[in-house]
C-alpha cells in the first residue's frame, strides 16, 4: 500500500511539473527575435533563404524540445487539415496540380551551433518537433538557424502568388507558443487564424528590382526608400501610364520592426502607392499611413488613406495609442473578398463600393489591437479577437457617420427608413436581423468553441456578429465612459502579452465591480439565452405603476425598460440589473409615456421580443395589434405581422386553382410559425388548399436546434377509375433538430402520425356481406412514420443517409437509403444511392398496393398509388398515360424507367450516374434491382432488373429527364406487351417541393457557405 502510495505521489508530481497545464501558474511569456533572408525568384515561384531565431525561454520550465510550425506545407498535399477543410466549401485546392501547390523544405536545424534532431509530430509535416542537443533551462536563450526552400502556390488561401503577385504570409518556420497551459500546436487552415511569439523582426527580402513591396515592419534601405518616394509621385499624377516591365536585375530591401509576432509583405510590379500622415489623439506622435494599389482599382483606393487616418485616431482613442510609425493596406485583387490582419500591414481583397473597401480596412486595422498588439490566441478564442474588432469597427461607423445611422429610438419602422437601415454605414439593424435569425433557429454553438469546433456558418456569426450585441450590452451596462477606461487599462497592462479569456474577464469585472457570469458563464460557455418579458402592468395612485418582469431562462443579464410614446418614440431608458424568475418594479413614468418595453434596442440579445410590450392602459395591455403586409415588410415588434401573398395553384384535377396564402415572418421563426393558404378550384367547385402551423421549442444548450410541434395539411382531386375525387391529409409532427458542427453535417428526425382519407371506389367481391355505402366511397388509413436524415454539405463527397419506418397496427415497413457523390474533377463526378427496404408481409389489403416497395419509385404512371403519403407535388397524380404520366420522384427502387415488376416486400438496388465532360447538364446513369421473390416474376430464373440510359439534369434535385436506352429483357417483355417504343420510357423530374419557399424556410439551414 505504501509503495503504491509513494508511485501515485510521484506520477503526479510528475505530471503536474511536465508542461503543465494548470492556468493559475504565473503568467510568463517566451520571446523570439528573428533574422530572415530570402531571395525570390518569380520564374519559379520560390523563395530561398535563411533564417535565425534567437529563442528565449522565460517559462520556469526546462525545455528538452521546441515544436516549429512549417505552415506552408499546409499546401502540399490533398490530406492536410487544410485541404480538407477548403474541400467543404471549394474544389479549386482539391482539383489543383501539383504544380499548383507549394511547400517548404528545411535543410538541417542548428541550435547554437550544434546539430539538432528533428521530427513531424504525429507524421504532421507542418508540425516539426525540434530536439534539443541540450536542454533549455528556464531565463536562458538559444539560437535556432536553418535554410528553408518554400514553394509558393497559387493562391488559394493566404499564401500565393497570382502570375506575378505575390503575397507571402505565414511562410517562415515559426516557434509554436509556449505558455502556462503548454504547447499550442496546430495546422494551417483557412477558417482559424493564429497565435505567436512576440519578438523582433529583421528581414532581408531580394527580388527583381520592378517589383514593389508592402511588408511588415519598417523599411531600411534607402535607395528603395527613394524609388518608393518616386512612385508616390507618379502615382499622383493622373497622366501616369504604368507599364509592366521585367527586369533581370535584382535588388536587396530590409526590413525592421520589434514588439511583433508575425511578418507578411506583399509584392507587386504593378502596385500605385500613396503616403499620408495622421497625428495621434492627446500626442505629437504621427502615423505613416501608406496604401499600395493595382491601377484598375484607382476609382476605389485613391482615397483609402483617409479611412487609414481617421480608423488610426479612433482605435487609438478608444483603446490605446498606435505603438508603430506606419500602418499599410494593400490591395489584394482576389476573388475571395474581405481582408486578413498582420503587425502593421492589411491585405484587402475586392471591394465592389468605396463603402464596403472602408469598412474591411476598418475591420483589418482593427486587429492591430486586437491580435496585434493584445495578442489573443486566434484559433482557440477567435470570438475575443474578431469579437472586439468588429464592436469597435462598428462603433467607428457610428462615430463617423453618425448623420447616415439609423436612429432606433423609434420602433415604427417605415419604408421610408430602408435606405438608412441597411446603408453599408450603418449595420446595426442588419446584424440584429442575423441574430434574431440564428437565434429564432437555435442553431448557433456556444462562443467559447474552438474555431476548428464550429460549423463554418456560426464561425462567423458567432465570431463576427453575436459578439457586437455582446459587447454593446457590456458598454451599456457598465457605462460608455467607464467601459473605455477599463479597455484602457487592459491595452495598457496587456500590450504585446497574451491575454485569455479568464484575464480578460477578471479585468472586466475587477474593474467594473460588477458580477458578468451572465455573459461568460451563461452566454459564453453554456450557449443559454436571454429571454425576458413584462408579465404585468398595474397602475397606482400618484400615476404610479407597478411593473412585473419575468425571466424565461434564468439567464442574469442586464436589461433595459423603455419608455415609448404613443408614435413609437422612446422618451426614457432605465438600465436594469438582471435577475432570476420574477421582479417588480415602481415606475413614475412620463406624461406622454404609452407603453413599456423591455430590451427594445437592436443590440441586444434578447430571444424574443415579442412578449416584451405593455401598453399602461387597457384592458388587454400586452396585446399587439395586427398588421397585415403585402408579400414582406420589416419585422415590427410593436405589432402581430400577417403577411398575405396571391397564389396560383394547378394541377390537371382541380385545373387552374387561384387563392391567397397568409403566412408570419418567412425569415425569422417566431414561436408560432404559420402558413394557412386556400385555392378555389372552378373546375370542381371545391376549396382546396395547404396549411402549416407549427411551435418552436428552443432547448438550451450545445445539442439540440430547433425543436418544432407542427400540425398540416393539405386537399386536392385526384383521378380514380376515371372519375375525380378528393384526397385530404392530416399531419401532426415533431421535428427534431440537432446543432450542427465543424463537420457541416446536418441531423434532423422527423416524428409524424398521419391522417389520410381517399375518395375511392372499392368493389365487393363478396356479395353476402354487406358493405356501408362511406366505406366504399373512401380510404381512411392513420400511419405512423419516423424519418431520420443525416446529410454531410461538402464540395468534394457530399452524402446523405435517410432511415425510414412506416407503422401501424397491421404492418411495418423500414428502409435505408446512401446517396453520396464524389467529384474526380472540378466537373467531373459520379453519384451513386444504395437501397435497401424490408416489411412484414401481413398487411391489410384494404390499403393501397402502393406500400410495397417500388421499382421505378414514386411515379404518376402507378395511379398514383406509389406516393401513399401524399407527399409530392404531381400535376397529374393519377394519370397512366400522357404527358404527366412521365412525372417522377426518385426513391426506393431509383429506376428511371417505369415498370410494374419487381414490387414487393423486400428490395435493394444501386443508381448510378456519372457527369459527361464539357457538358455538364448531361449524365450517363444506370441501375441494377433485386426483390423479393424475383425469379418467380424474371424469366429464366433472373433475380436482377437493370437499366441504363442519359439524365438531362437541368436544376440539381429540382429538373431533368431522363431517358433509359437499355433496360433488362423482363422490363422489355413487359413494353412489348403494352405495344411501348424506346421513347414511352422518357421520364422527368419536377419537385415544386425543392423551390417551395416555405418548406424551404422550414430547413435548417446547415449551409456550405
Amino acid at each position: 500500500m505504501r509503495n503504491r502510495f509513494l508511485f501515485f505521489l510521484f506520477f503526479n508530481l510528475c505530471i503536474g511539473t511536465l508542461y503543465s497545464q494548470d492556468s493559475h501558474r504565473e503568467y510568463f511569456q517566451q520571446e523570439t527575435d528573428y533574422k530572415i533572408s530570402v531571395s525570390l525568384n518569380d520564374s519559379l515561384h520560390t523563395l530561398s533563404g535563411n533564417i535565425s531565431i534567437n529563442y528565449e525561454n522565460n517559462s520556469p520550465d526546462t525545455l528538452n524540445f521546441i515544436y516549429i510550425h512549417l505552415w506552408a506545407n499546409a499546401y502540399s498535399s490533398l490530406e492536410t487539415k487544410f485541404a480538407k477543410q477548403r474541400a467543404q466549401t471549394e474544389k479549386d485546392f482539391q482539383f489543383s496540380s501539383k504544380d499548383e501547390r507549394g511547400y517548404i523544405v528545411t535543410s538541417e536545424f542548428f541550435v547554437d551551433s550544434l546539430l539538432a534532431q528533428t521530427s513531424y509530430h504525429n507524421n504532421d509535416k507542418e508540425i516539426c518537433k525540434l530536439t534539443l542537443p541540450s536542454p533549455l533551462l528556464p531565463n536562458s536563450s538559444i539560437n535556432i538557424q536553418t535554410s528553408f526552400l518554400l514553394k509558393i502556390p497559387k493562391l488559394f488561401s493566404r499564401l500565393g502568388h497570382s502570375d506575378n503577385a505575390y503575397y507571402i504570409s505565414q511562410w517562415y518556420p515559426k516557434p509554436a507558443v509556449y505558455d502556462r497551459h503548454g504547447w499550442h500546436t496546430m495546422n494551417y487552415i483557412d477558417y482559424g487564424e493564429f497565435y505567436s511569439e512576440f519578438g523582433s523582426f529583421d528581414v532581408e527580402i531580394t527580388l527583381p528590382e520592378n517589383y514593389f513591396v508592402a511588408a511588415t515592419g519598417v523599411l531600411q534601405t534607402e535607395e528603395e526608400k527613394l524609388r518608393i518616394e518616386k512612385r508616390v509621385i507618379e502615382t499622383l499624377d493622373d497622366n501616369f501610364e504604368h507599364k509592366m516591365e521585367s527586369s533581370d536585375n535584382y535588388k536587396t530591401i530590409r526590413f525592421y520592426q520589434d514588439s511583433i509576432h508575425d511578418f507578411a509583405w506583399f509584392a507587386d510590379p504593378r502596385f500605385l502607392i500613396r503616403k499620408d500622415y495622421v497625428k495621434l489623439p492627446t500626442t505629437e506622435d504621427y502615423v505613416e499611413t501608406w496604401i499600395y494599389y493595382r491601377p484598375e482599382n484607382t476609382p476605389f483606393w485613391k482615397n483609402a488613406n483617409e479611412y487609414l487616418n481617421s480608423a488610426i485616431w479612433f482605435f487609438s482613442s478608444e483603446i490605446g495609442h498606435y505603438p508603430y510609425s506606419q500602418c499599410t493596406a494593400v490591395d489584394g485583387s482576389f476573388d475571395i473578398g474581405g481582408g486578413m490582419e498582420y503587425p502593421m500591414i492589411t491585405l484587402i481583397g475586392n471591394s465592389d463600393s468605396k463603402s464596403s473597401l472602408e469598412r474591411v480596412i476598418v475591420h483589418e486595422l482593427g486587429h492591430n489591437w486586437f491580435y496585434g498588439i493584445l495578442g489573443f490566441n486566434e484559433r482557440e478564442e477567435p470570438w475575443l479577437d474578431e469579437g472586439l474588432t468588429s464592436f469597435y469597427e462598428n462603433k467607428y461607423f457610428q462615430w463617423k457617420y453618425s448623420s447616415l445611422k439609423f436612429n432606433h429610438q423609434n420602433l415604427n419602422l417605415k419604408l421610408s427608413d430602408i435606405s438608412k437601415i441597411f446603408s453599408p454605414y450603418s449595420q446595426e439593424y442588419t446584424h440584429h436581423l442575423a441574430t434574431q435569425y440564428f437565434t429564432s433557429r437555435n442553431m448557433e454553438q456556444a462562443m467559447s468553441l474552438h474555431s476548428e469546433e464550429m460549423h463554418l456558418i456560426n464561425y462567423f456569426y458567432l465570431n463576427y456578429v453575436k459578439p457586437l450585441a455582446v459587447f454593446t450590452m457590456l458598454e451599456e451596462n457598465i457605462g460608455k465612459s467607464n467601459f473605455q477606461l477599463i479597455m484602457h487599462d487592459f491595452y495598457n497592462d496587456w500590450a504585446f502579452k497574451h491575454p485569455q479569456t479568464s484575464d480578460f474577464k477578471r479585468h472586466l469585472e475587477d474593474e467594473a465591480n460588477k458580477d458578468l457570469s451572465w455573459f461568460f458563464d451563461d452566454i459564453l460557455e453554456k450557449n443559454k439565452k436571454i429571454d425576458y418579458k413584462i408579465s404585468k402592468v398595474k397602475s397606482q395612485k400618484d400615476n404610479t405603476y407597478k411593473v412585473k418582469i419575468k425571466n424565461k431562462t434564468g439567464v442574469e443579464a442586464p436589461l433595459t425598460l423603455d419608455y415609448i410614446s404613443e408614435d413609437g418614440k422612446i422618451i426614457k431608458t432605465e438600465n436594469l440589473d438582471g435577475f432570476k424568475g420574477k421582479k417588480g418594479f415602481e415606475i413614475s413614468p412620463e406624461e406622454n409615456t404609452h407603453s413599456l418595453f423591455v430590451n427594445s434596442s437592436f443590440e441586444n440579445l434578447e430571444l424574443d421580443r415579442y412578449d416584451n410590450h405593455a401598453r399602461l392602459k387597457g384592458v388587454f395591455k400586452r396585446f399587439r395589434s395586427p398588421s397585415v403586409n403585402l408579400f414582406y415588410s420589416l419585422p415590427n415588434i410593436n405589432k402581430n405581422q400577417i403577411y398575405v401573398l396571391p397564389i396560383l395553384g394547378m394541377n390537371k384535377y382541380d385545373a387552374l386553382m387561384p387563392g391567397i396564402a397568409f403566412y408570419n415572418d418567412p425569415a425569422i421563426i417566431r414561436k408560432v410559425d404559420f402558413v394557412f393558404s386556400p385555392l378555389y378550384s372552378f373546375k370542381t367547385n371545391e376549396w382546396n388548399g395547404f396549411f402549416d402551423i407549427g411551435y418552436n421549442i428552443r432547448p438550451q444548450g450545445n445539442f439540440w436546434g430547433n425543436v418544432r410541434v407542427g400540425l398540416n395539411g393539405r386537399k386536392y382531386s385526384y383521378k380514380f377509375l376515371d372519375e375525380n375525387r378528393e384526397w385530404f391529409k392530416l399531419a401532426q409532427e415533431v421535428e427534431l433538430n440537432y446543432k450542427p458542427n465543424s463537420k457541416m453535417i446536418e441531423n434532423q428526425t422527423l416524428i409524424r402520425n398521419i391522417y389520410l382519407s381517399q375518395g375511392v371506389h372499392i368493389w365487393n367481391s363478396n356479395p353476402t356481406i354487406v358493405i356501408d355505402d362511406t366505406y366504399i366511397k373512401r380510404r381512411n388509413y392513420i400511419l405512423l412514420n419516423i424519418h431520420h436524415k443525416l446529410k454531410r454539405h461538402h464540395k468534394i463527397n457530399p452524402y446523405q443517409l435517410d432511415f425510414d419506418l412506416l407503422l401501424n397496427d397491421k404492418f411495418y415497413k423500414t428502409s435505408l437509403t446512401y446517396t453520396s457523390r464524389h467529384y474526380f474533377k472540378r466537373k467531373f463526378d459520379f453519384e451513386y444511392r444504395i437501397f435497401a427496404g424490408y416489411m412484414t408481409p401481413h398487411y391489410d389489403t384494404y390499403y393501397s398496393p402502393g406500400f410495397k416497395f417500388q421499382t421505378s419509385g414514386i411515379s404518376a404512371k402507378s395511379s398514383g398509388d406509389s406516393d401513399y403519403l401524399f407527399d409530392e407535388v404531381f400535376f397529374g397524380r393519377s394519370e397512366t398515360s400522357g404527358f404527366w404520366s412521365r412525372q417522377m420522384v426518385q426513391s426506393e427502387g431509383g429506376f428511371k424507367t417505369y415498370t410494374p415488376l419487381g414490387n414487393s416486400l423486400w428490395m435493394s438496388s444501386i443508381n448510378a450516374s456519372v457527369s459527361i465532360p464539357r457538358l455538364e447538364i448531361l449524365r450517363l446513369f444506370a441501375g441494377i434491382l433485386s426483390f423479393d421473390k424475383a425469379n418467380e416474376q424474371l424469366q429464366n430464373n433472373e433475380i436482377f432488373l437493370y437499366e441504363a440510359g442519359i439524365e438531362l439534369r437541368l436544376w440539381k434535385d429540382a429538373l431533368s429527364v431522363s431517358v433509359p436506352l437499355l433496360i433488362s429483357p423482363d422490363m422489355k417483355r413487359i413494353e412489348n406487351l403494352y405495344g411501348h417504343k424506346w421513347h414511352n420510357r422518357i421520364r422527368f423530374v419536377l419537385n415544386l417541393k425543392a423551390i417551395n419557399p416555405f418548406i424551404i424556410n422550414k430547413k435548417p439551414h446547415y449551409i456550405a457557405l
